[in-house]
């Protein structure tokens, strides 16, 4: 996470938290000529999804709370993008792996274990140290969260 997005989770999370909302995600980066900052945010409720009105909504709020900041660590224009996680949310924090205990995860590791880099299967534990992990073929990982380089929900089509 570069600095813009950590200013960006630091200072609006809990304003967005305020509206019923939960900052899923922020992304910072240059694409082509212009700078994009994109949020992805959903609803804290866990059986409520966001919608585009409430993408419009965060759009603003947001919009508004940044052109006030004196501090924000963006010079210069960007388009600011708002938008849900998708159905392949990205997984972070450990209260993001304890909300989808249960539930179907790939998980890409910084080092190989059992000479795979990538695991994919049923989040079946998860507290503040870690995860355990099972796979279809009912192999069981424990896995700390400093061993992970990037996890998110799957989807198999």
């Amino acid at each position: 996470m570069n600095a813009t997005e950590s200013y960006i989770e630091n200072h609006f999370a809990s304003l967005l938290e305020s509206y019923g909302f939960e900052l899923v995600d922020v992304e910072y980066k240059k694409e082509g000529g212009d700078y994009f900052l994109r949020l992805f945010c959903d609803r804290l409720a866990e059986d409520e999804h966001i919608d585009l009105n409430d993408c419009e909504k965060i759009n603003r709020l947001l919009g508004e709370a940044l052109d006030q900041r004196e501090d924000l660590p963006i010079k210069g224009a960007y388009r600011l993008e708002v938008s849900s996680p998708g159905i392949e949310r990205p997984l972070k924090k450990p209260k993001d792996f304890i909300r989808y205990t249960g539930q179907l995860v790939s998980v890409k590791l910084y080092k190989a274990v059992d000479s795979l880099k990538t695991l994919v299967g049923s989040l079946k534990e998860a507290d503040e140290e870690g995860i355990t992990l099972v796979t279809s073929s009912g192999k069981s990982y424990q896995l700390a969260y400093a061993d992970i380089a990037k996890a998110n929900l799957y989807f198999e089509f």
